[in-house]
């Protein structure tokens, strides 16, 4: 019987990890809703949109936004 609780606590762990990340692109997209047009730089909509900054080199740096997606700058 142990052989049918392994799949079913991965397949679990997955939904939640989908419905966590659901929660968190509504969330994401509510904010974006909210957001006015800026002519300058924000720092409450920058922290609001993205996740993290990382450097590689001189000619690699990449954003991570909240949505999960990451661009190459």
């Amino acid at each position: 019987m142990t052989g049918f609780f392994l799949p079913y606590r991965k397949l679990r762990s997955r939904i939640t990890d989908r419905m966590r990340r659901a929660e968190e692109l509504n969330r994401f997209i509510d904010t974006l809703r909210e957001m006015k047009p800026q002519k300058e730089f924000t720092p409450a909509y920058w922290g609001a949109l993205v996740r993290k900054v990382t450097v590689y080199g001189p000619k690699d740096i990449r954003v991570e936004f909240v949505d999960g997606k990451t661009v190459k700058a």
